[in-house]
């Protein structure tokens, strides 16, 4: 019988596995070098981030969930991943999870609610830099590198669950 500390450690490692990815992007050591394949790792890592919520409830007792609820409601980084994770799922974004103060200009086609896109650094190539861009991520307001977006979730989702679950979890940073 898989317990629900299995599960959280499963979800865990598949999405530190995602998240390690991102790293390898950012320091210019992912394999594949144009900005479409990284732009999957992204998207990936944002949907399995977010849908580590459906995990959580479907574990949690009622008292959690609303714990669970309130924390992606008060937090703007797991709303943005929240965002993120539905306009690449969804055609539009017109239910009620979108978040109505992350609407924006459709910059990467995906509809409205967030924009993903690189910026470039014109001074990278001089630095000795591998990679003269960044992935960023922008709502109304608000505008993360994609790398600081992902630790961000990362972090407050540890938190939650060692808040509330009985689980120590690996650390997701590499040393």
């Amino acid at each position: 019988m898989f317990k629900a500390e299995d599960a959280l450690l499963y979800y865990w490692a598949s999405l530190v596995r995602s998240y390690n990815r991102l790293v390898m992007v950012e320091c210019g050591d992912w394999y594949e070098k144009d900005f479409g394949s990284e732009l999957d790792l992204y998207y990936s890592f944002f949907v399995k981030c977010y849908h580590l919520k459906d995990w959580l409830m479907k574990l949690a007792e009622k008292d959690k969930k609303k714990n669970i609820r309130e924390r992606v409601e008060k937090s703007t980084e797991l709303r943005a991943c929240r965002n993120v994770c539905n306009s690449t799922k969804h055609f539009l974004l017109d239910h009620k999870e979108v978040d109505a103060n992350a609407q924006l200009a459709n910059l990467s086609g995906l509809g409205e609610g967030i924009s993903l896109f690189r910026e470039y650094s014109p001074l990278g190539h001089l630095r000795g830099d591998r990679q003269c861009y960044e992935i960023r991520i922008e709502t109304v307001g608000k505008r993360w590198t994609a790398i600081e977006l992902a630790t961000a979730c990362m972090e407050q989702w540890a938190e939650l669950i060692q808040g509330n679950w009985d689980v120590t979890l690996p650390n997701f940073r590499r040393s």
